[in-house]
C-alpha cells in the first residue's frame, strides 16, 4: 500500500509540475489533436479480431494532456472470445530538444463475450516514461508500478522503439517490452507496410497479461485531422449514474467516415461501441460491464433543392453479453430519413431535427425522432436535445441538457433524463437520470452537396 501511494503521489506531483509555466518550453505542435484507428484481421487461432482506437490530445503552454480509449476484441465463429478494454490518460512534458517526459495511468480489463468468466483480468499501470522522438526514430524508457489490480508486481520497466519508414521505404517496425518485477516479460512486436497514408498491412506478435503468445495479421485504417474529407468526427463519452440501482457508468466511442462523395450525394459509415457498467456492491470498487453494443450504420445521403437532406440507411445492431453464458442478439433494419443537417449533434443551426423510420427484420419496425434547440457560434453554447425511438416492443424517450465549449476539440458536459415503456405487458420503467462529459472532434466542414 505504501508503494502504491508513493507512485500515485508522484503522478499527481508531475501533473502539477506540467501545468506550471516553463520558460522557453513549447510543444512542437500547437492545437488539439485527434487520432482514430480501426484494425481488422485474424490471429493464429483462426479467430477474427476488431479494434477501434481513439486518442485525444490537448496541448497547453508547457505540457500536453492525452486520453486514449480502445477495444480489442477477438471472436470465433459463434462470436465468443476475449475483449480487452484499454483506457490511458496522462500528461507529456517537454524537457529538452527531442526529449519528453510522460506520466500516465493505464487501465486494462479483459472480458469474454457470451461465456461465463468469473475471473475478470484487470491491471492498473502507473508509469513515468522518457521519450526521445525524431522524424526517423522514437525510443522510450519507463519505470513504474501497479495500483489496486488483480495483476500486480513489485515494479514495472517498459522499453519502446519505433522505426517509421525504414530506409525510406513503406515499411515500419515497432516494439514494446514490459518487464514486470524482472520476472515476466510481456511484449508487442509489429512489422507494417503502408499502402497509403491512411492504410497499412501489419503482422504483430504479442504476449499480454495472462494470455498466451499470439500472432495477428490484419489491416489498419487510420486517419487524423489531415484527412478531414474522409473522417467526419471522433467522439468519446462517459456517463455517471449516481442513483441508479443497476448501472453506475456508461462509455461510448463513435467514429463517422465519409466513404464517397459526388457533387450531389455521399455514402457515410457510422461505427459506435457502447458499454454499460454494473453498479456492483458500491460505486467505488469493481467495474463489471454488462455487454458491448456495436451499432453499425451505413447511410446514403442526398440533398434536396430546399437544402434538406434525405437519406436511406442500413443499420446492423449487435449486442454481445460479457462474462456470462448468453447468446448475442442482433437485428437488421432498413429505412429512410429526413434531416436539416448531416449530423444531428453538431451545433450548426439553432433548431435541428432528424426523422427516420423503416423495417426491422427482428421487431417489425423502427421509428426515431430527434429534435434539438441551441445557441450557435458563441464561445460557450447551451442547448437541449429530445430523442424518441419506438418499435413494436417499446417506446424510449431521452432528454439531454448540455453546454458546449472549447476549440478544435469540443467539450460537452450534460445532464440527462430517460424513460422507457414496454408495449407487450404495458410495463413502465422508472425514470433514470445521469450526468456526463463528452469530447468531440468535428474534422470535416459541413459541405452541403449541390442538388
Amino acid at each position: 500500500m505504501k508503494r502504491q501511494a508513493l507512485v500515485l503521489a508522484a503522478l499527481v506531483g508531475l501533473s502539477v509540475y506540467g501545468a506550471a509555466p516553463a520558460a522557453g518550453q513549447e510543444l512542437r505542435a500547437s492545437g488539439s489533436k485527434t487520432l482514430a484507428e480501426l484494425e481488422i484481421g485474424g490471429d493464429q487461432y483462426e479467430r477474427r479480431f476488431f479494434m477501434p482506437h481513439l486518442r485525444f490530445s490537448f496541448p497547453a503552454r508547457s505540457f500536453s494532456y492525452f486520453l486514449d480509449a480502445l477495444y480489442f476484441q477477438r471472436t470465433n465463429s459463434r462470436l465468443q472470445g476475449e475483449v480487452d478494454v484499454w483506457l490511458r490518460t496522462g500528461v507529456i512534458v517537454p524537457t529538452g530538444p527531442d526529449i519528453f517526459l510522460e506520466a500516465s495511468f493505464n487501465h486494462i480489463s479483459r472480458h469474454k463475450t457470451s461465456v461465463s468468466y468469473p475471473r475478470i483480468i484487470h491491471a492498473n499501470e502507473a508509469l513515468f516514461r522518457f521519450w526521445y522522438k525524431s522524424p526517423g526514430l522514437s525510443l522510450g524508457l519507463g519505470f513504474g508500478g501497479y495500483l489496486f489490480g488483480r495483476i500486480s508486481y513489485d515494479n514495472l520497466t517498459v522499453l519502446n522503439a519505433h522505426f517509421p519508414r525504414l530506409f525510406g521505404t513503406e515499411f515500419s517496425l515497432a516494439a514494446e517490452a514490459k518487464i514486470a518485477a524482472f520476472e515476466e516479460i510481456f511484449y508487442e512486436i509489429e512489422f507494417s507496410a503502408a499502402l497509403s497514408e491512411a492504410l497499412e498491412l501489419f503482422i504483430r506478435a504479442t504476449r499480454h497479461y495472462d494470455y498466451p503468445p499470439t500472432t495477428y495479421l490484419g489491416l489498419r485504417v487510420k486517419t487524423d485531422e489531415s484527412d478531414g474529407p474522409l473522417l467526419q468526427h471522433l467522439r468519446f463519452r462517459g456517463d455517471v449514474l449516481p442513483s441508479d440501482t443497476v448501472y453506475k457508468l456508461f462509455s461510448a466511442l463513435d467514429v463517422r467516415v465519409e466513404l464517397s462523395r459526388t457533387s450531389a450525394r455521399r455514402f457515410l459509415l457510422d461505427v459506435r461501441a457502447e458499454v454499460p457498467i454494473f453498479r456492483d456492491e458500491s460505486f467505488i470498487g469493481k467495474f463489471p460491464p454488462e455487454w458491448i453494443h456495436y451499432p453499425l450504420e451505413l447511410e446514403y445521403e442526398k440533398t434536396s433543392s430546399l437544402g434538406l437532406r434525405w437519406y436511406a440507411y442500413c443499420l446492423y445492431d449487435i449486442v454481445m453479453p460479457l462474462d456470462r453464458e448468453s447468446d448475442f442478439e442482433a437485428s437488421l433494419g432498413l429505412g429512410v430519413g429526413l434531416r436539416n443537417q448531416s449530423h444531428f449533434d453538431r451545433l450548426q443551426h439553432p433548431f435541428r431535427y432528424d426523422l427516420a423510420g423503416g423495417l426491422n427484420f427482428n421487431h417489425d419496425f423502427d421509428v426515431r425522432l430527434k429534435v434539438g434547440v441551441n445557441t450557435t457560434a458563441r464561445p460557450a453554447d447551451v442547448g437541449a436535445d429530445l430523442v424518441l425511438t419506438a418499435s413494436s416492443a417499446n417506446l424510449f424517450g431521452r432528454l439531454r441538457l448540455f453546454a458546449d465549449f472549447g476549440g478544435a476539440i469540443r467539450v460537452r458536459p450534460f445532464f440527462g433524463l430517460e424513460k422507457a415503456f414496454g408495449f407487450k405487458d404495458s410495463e413502465s420503467f422508472p425514470i433514470r437520470w445521469w450526468v456526463g462529459l463528452e469530447f468531440i472532434r468535428w474534422l470535416a466542414q459541413e459541405r452541403a452537396p449541390q442538388p
